[in-house]
């Protein structure tokens, strides 16, 4: 069949919005212009409409979005008859991002338009390992609000999608069994496992600035609980005590920043703590290259999460817990590190041994590289895209 055009809609997306869905929605959207497919992204933005042509293939729609959550239900509600026009003119509708697409997607569903929904988060899963963190580690008043006041409108929203949809994406078989598991009246027929992808051009354009810097641990994503940062830092304070030179470096925003700031004062290694906040993608990758080891002790990922990816591909040795989403792509001690789930002195073991390792590192480096390029290549991966809305247009 001859070109198509595909609507991709997502209220993040940058430089407005940063996160796993949105650095997904940027690549899939480059990765189908490259290949001549039409894409158009919708996604949202502080203050008035604007709309830019990437390339000759590829049109990114910003419409306005109260910057204030919920985000996503702002951006529908604010753009409700302009999404149901715009639409309606292209070829499949793919939501990238289930909680800005779910008015939309019922709406497209009446018009009989090929509906792909991408499935990025599990919320009674997150919801359940909130729940069971210890309160020591409980974050924030703002962490409790999303993950539990805001739990019933989520799940809500991804189940329209689910049910309005005529394909469902799936970034990794622990999401696939959670999907099947949770929303037991889903046809098993309709659900694709493509995993989360690295745009090599990209990464491989940004090169480092001067040395690396050693004893330097990186970490990157959201400050809440769930992603594993207080473990984190807890196993640094232990650190400290045998690398006196030890950094650890935090790049992300969220409501465990200010407490982040607090237990270093106290446990007096504030010396060895920088917060970065978010920064632009071009500098986060530089500050990844030049880093000792990569520590990403998640909780809860629905499989081969982006930012453990990016590190892989920037060739450095990642820490993570041991869950079955992250076996999905980390072979211990081949492609990356596995830590007993919530041990802290495991961590520091586990995260000591590769400080103090330089052959270790390198080698880990380059296998989980050659894994990513290999297994997690935008280049191959949108292939499995074309063939679902190929599928569902001919």
């Amino acid at each position: 069949m001859g070109s198509f055009s595909v609507a991709l809609i997502s209220h993040e997306f940058p430089p407005y919005m940063f996160g796993g869905i949105s650095s997904n929605c940027l690549d899939l959207a480059y990765a189908l212009s490259k290949n001549r497919i039409y894409t158009t992204v919708v996604s949202g933005k502080p203050g008035n409409a604007v709309s830019e042509e990437f390339n000759s293939h590829l049109k990114i729609i910003r419409l306005p979005c109260i910057d204030l959550p919920p985000r996503y239900l702002w951006f529908q509600l604010q753009n409700f008859k302009f999404l149901s026009k715009l639409l309606v003119k292209h070829d499949v509708i793919h939501g990238v991002n289930p909680l800005s697409s779910a008015f939309s997607i019922f709406l497209m569903k009446r018009a009989r338009k090929p509906i792909v929904t991408s499935v990025h988060e599990i919320y009674s899963k997150e919801l359940s390992v909130f729940l069971r963190l210890p309160f020591s580690l409980f974050s924030s008043f703002k962490d409790f609000v999303v993950n539990v006041i805001g739990y019933p409108l989520n799940e809500s929203l991804v189940r329209i999608c689910l049910m309005s949809s005529d394909h469902v994406v799936v970034c990794g078989f622990s999401t696939y069994r959670d999907i099947l598991d949770k929303y037991c009246n889903i046809d098993i027929n309709k659900i694709s496992i493509i995993p989360n992808g690295i745009n090599f051009d990209k990464i491989n354009s940004i090169r480092e600035d001067g040395s690396d810097d050693d004893f330097s641990i990186t970490f990157f994503g959201r400050l809440v609980a769930r992603k594993g940062i207080l473990h984190l830092l807890k196993a640094v304070i232990i650190l400290k005590k045998i690398f006196p030179r030890i950094t650890l470096h935090i790049f992300g925003d969220g409501p465990l920043k200010e407490k982040l700031k607090e237990i270093s004062i106290d446990y007096k290694i504030y010396k060895h703590l920088i917060i970065h906040g978010r920064v632009p993608y071009e500098q986060l990758i530089k500050n990844i290259k030049r880093s000792t080891v990569i520590a990403l002790p998640s909780l809860y990922e629905v499989g081969p999460f982006i930012s453990a990816l990016e590190a892989m591909a920037c060739r450095k040795p990642v820490v993570a817990f041991d869950f079955p989403f992250t076996r999905e792509f980390i072979s211990n001690m081949s492609t990356g590190v596995l830590v007993k789930p919530g041990d802290i002195k495991d961590l520091v073991e586990k995260i000591a041994l590769l400080l103090s390792d330089k052959s270790l590192r390198t080698k880990l480096a380059d296998n989980a590289y050659n894994y990513v390029k290999t297994n997690h290549n935008w280049d191959n991966l949108v292939q499995d895209y074309i063939r679902v809305y190929k599928s569902l247009i001919e």
